[in-house]
């Protein structure tokens, strides 16, 4: 992985860490680390089973972020119905 030194839980739970002098989500790097290519400010990722912990390469998916709300925005109408 990463040459991260350093990691920190976020109240949300998302986990960053700390690569050169900057923080950035520990999920980004993985996926940035697979693909070979940073990824853009557009590009979302999303956890599929729903735990920001596993960041897993399995486990993420890059969605634009319409696509990442209309994904969660479903997902809460069904449980309303």
């Amino acid at each position: 992985m990463c040459n991260v030194t350093r990691t920190n839980k976020s109240s949300t739970g998302n986990r960053a860490g700390k690569l050169s002098d900057k923080y950035r989500k520990i999920s980004r790097m993985v996926i940035e680390e697979h693909l070979g290519r940073e990824l853009s400010i557009f590009e979302i990722i999303h956890h599929i089973d729903g735990d920001r912990s596993n960041n897993e390469i399995e486990n993420l998916q890059i969605m634009t972020r319409e696509e990442h709300t209309s994904l969660h925005c479903a997902g809460r109408r069904k449980r309303i119905l």
